[in-house]
């Protein structure tokens, strides 16, 4: 599986972050990886994300904040950037993500090793579907992993749609 590698790029940039998705074929999908965040800096974020585009996305991320690592959920609608759940972890190091989506709404997983999975929050579909934006692209929306300010490293990365 592929180490995604910084530069200065958010997702919420109008700019090319680094990030790598397949298309939201089904409305029932499910994308997840075991992440490790590895080589950070601050404002390090390291995760995975349901994206329309820069300003039309949900992620759920591995960070380090004053020395603690953290699993975070954001969103970006409009012109409103959140980080609406935020979860202290004991490490950054293989920690499963996952996504799941249905028609009404996209759920977000994390998961320390040898515990099962628990729901971190949950978001919208309308939130990135192409009549609700202001954009309208007409691209849909992806599933993917993305690295910012640090170095990712994804196992196990599986698609299911």
């Amino acid at each position: 599986m592929p180490n995604i590698k910084r530069n200065g790029i958010t997702l919420n940039d109008v700019d090319s972050p680094v990030w790598l998705g397949i298309r939201q074929q089904e409305m029932e999908s499910e994308i997840s990886a075991c992440v490790t965040l590895a080589k950070w800096s601050k404002g390090a974020r390291v995760g995975l994300t349901a994206f329309y585009n820069d300003s039309y996305h949900y992620e759920i991320y591995l960070t380090e904040e004053n020395g603690k690592n953290q699993v975070c959920l954001a969103k970006h609608v409009h012109d409103i950037f959140a980080v609406t759940e935020k979860v202290e972890i004991p490490t950054a190091a293989n920690v499963t993500l996952r996504i799941e989506a249905d028609s009404r709404n996209y759920r977000f997983y994390y998961g320390l090793q040898g515990k099962a999975d628990i729901l971190l929050g949950t978001g919208m579909t309308a939130g990135l579907c192409t009549e609700g934006t202001h954009t309208m692209t007409f691209t849909g929306t992806y599933l993917g992993m993305f690295a910012e300010r640090a170095e990712g490293i994804f196992r196990e990365f599986l698609y299911c749609g």
